[in-house]
């Protein structure tokens, strides 16, 4: 009898230690990225707001800014290899109606300091559309102590931050 209750005992606590074990694993697949590390290499430049025209996957962008009130001018950006594109508001998802979801509070996910320290939401560079408003840091790689060679160090795309769709 002794040794029943003690297997029992024994099952229980190494049942409570795997799922304990499990809930931790979870929590550290979900946790945000670590832009700092990422991008510790680099230094943000500048930051420009204006119209997507043309994105080519992994390339360039391609800017339409407003340089005064009657002229906008097009401008192309090499992007990073490992661009970030994040939305500034959540994403709206539809419901089978066309109506928008409604999110209850613990369902919202959270927004994270992206690269450029400006909050945002994930997503993903399918994402970019023409004709999006949209907010891109510009980052350069870091000069290292005693280099001179500062020709292929241009400013190029490090994050991407959708602002609003394209009006329809």
């Amino acid at each position: 009898m002794r040794r029943l209750f003690c297997s029992a005992g024994l099952v229980v606590a190494l049942g409570f230690g795997v799922s304990a074990w499990a809930d931790d694993k979870k929590d550290s697949d979900n946790k945000p990225k670590d832009y700092k590390k990422e991008f510790q290499d680099y230094t943000v430049v500048n930051n420009l707001r204006g119209k997507l025209v043309k994105v080519d996957k992994g390339q360039s962008l391609e800017l339409e800014v407003a340089v005064n009130a009657k002229t906008n001018k097009k401008i192309d950006f090499p992007t990073l290899d490992n661009m970030e594109v994040l939305w500034v508001n959540p994403p709206v998802e539809l419901d089978d109606k066309g109506k928008p979801k409604k999110v209850k509070p613990q369902d919202r996910k959270k927004p994270v300091t992206g690269p450029g320290g400006i909050k945002g939401y994930p997503a993903d560079p399918s994402d970019l559309k023409n004709g999006q408003i949209i907010q891109v840091i510009l980052m350069q790689k870091k000069a290292k102590p005693g280099s001179k060679d500062k020709a292929d160090n241009k400013p190029s795309v490090g994050a991407v931050y959708i602002i609003a769709e394209p009006k329809s």
